[in-house]
């Protein structure tokens, strides 16, 4: 069977592009670009879905449940987005010059290694993240954010990595942000069990000042 739908803002304008993730076994996340927004999954399984609708310029959300017979074609209407919530800033060094192509992340919840910050959660719950990179100015835009609070990090592969921002739930969107990023910190220990070191323990850090920030 297939799902056929079409995705467009309340003024009925229509995204430049946008994905749409079938999620867990039942299919992977395929990429649209289209004219008219309109959009065609074909060869699922029967069964019933959750699709999930995602771009960089608008909230991420679920489409309810969808019905999928063999043979038949399940059309789910239009799907409406919201452009929701913009974070304008940018990104510096510890001088204070600019960085460019430094990536830039916010969401709800955040977690990271010692390389690299990505998102965490669960998409509708507030987990839903957004990437961005700093231009030659060190300048950055991120849109389509929700109204609930934000984490946002930046992070540069030689530069280093900022600390955290906490940014209050709003539905309003915020300038000037600044993200300096600073050499990377190193936490060292032994983890003992049974008077032995462990071998093979994973260590969990949590941040104090961002509740929803792991590494």
């Amino acid at each position: 069977g297939s799902i056929v739908g079409k995705v467009a803002y309340a003024d009925g304008s229509v995204p430049a592009a946008f994905t749409i993730s079938m999620g867990g076994r039942r299919g992977a996340s395929t990429p649209f670009s289209t004219k008219d927004g309109a959009f065609r999954i074909g060869d699922l399984e029967p069964g019933t879905y959750e699709p999930r609708l995602s771009g960089s310029g608008f909230q991420e959300s679920r489409i309810a449940e969808v019905e999928v017979v063999a043979g038949s074609e399940s059309d789910v209407g239009t799907i409406a987005i919201a452009e929701g919530r913009t974070l304008r800033g940018s990104v510096v060094g510890p001088s204070g010059e600019a960085i460019e192509n430094a990536t830039v992340i916010a969401g709800a919840r955040l977690r990271g290694s010692g390389t690299s910050t990505a998102g965490g959660g669960f998409p509708g719950r507030g987990g839903s993240t957004k990437t961005a990179t700093s231009d030659a100015e060190g300048t950055f835009v991120l849109r389509g954010l929700g109204a609930g609070s934000l984490i946002v990090a930046a992070e540069h592969e030689s530069k280093g990595r900022s600390a955290p921002l906490n940014l209050a739930a709003s539905s309003e969107s915020s300038e000037g942000l600044q993200l300096q990023l600073l050499a990377p910190g190193v936490i060292e220990g032994v983890v003992i069990l049974d008077g032995n070191p462990a071998d093979s323990a994973r260590v969990r850090v949590q941040s104090q000042d961002s509740v929803g920030l792991n590494f």
